[in-house]
């Protein structure tokens, strides 16, 4: 099977890990991104550079989920699916430069944004990452 690798439970899995084709984002009139494609396969080192107001920040939150393309297409290790990209993001690791936690609001009520953020079930996965931490609900 070319282009493939085995995952572990034998199912094949495409070898790519992101590939995006075509992705673009406008806000308003304002074009962020324009038909950007680019593949990093699995176990590929990838990174992302250019001046302020480039397009990092919205392109890297489209990889996550975090906002949809105005076009083009998102592909996760072979997901292409809204279910099957949902699925996938679970496997990719994001450190962002700050925090992202809101200062004003509870660690209970910032877990329940971001299970709003990645479509999680928060009556679930609330008390499991608090407790993680030693933290109760």
């Amino acid at each position: 099977m070319s282009g493939f690798a085995i995952k572990q439970n034998g199912r094949p899995m495409s070898a790519s890990a992101i590939k995006l084709s075509k992705v673009s984002k406008r806000y308003g009139k304002r074009r962020v991104l324009h038909d950007v494609s680019f593949e990093v396969h699995q176990s590929e080192l990838c990174a992302l550079v250019g001046a302020n107001g480039a397009g990092k920040s919205t392109l890297i939150k489209i990889v996550l989920g975090l906002c949809e393309p105005s076009s083009g297409s998102v592909e996760l290790f072979g997901g292409k699916s809204k279910r099957e990209l949902g699925l996938m993001r679970t496997r990719v690791g994001y450190v962002p430069d700050s925090s992202g936690a809101y200062q004003s609001l509870s660690a209970v009520e910032n877990l329940q944004i971001r299970c709003l953020e990645w479509g999680l079930d928060e009556k679930r996965e609330v008390p499991r990452v608090l407790s993680l931490v030693g933290l109760d609900v």
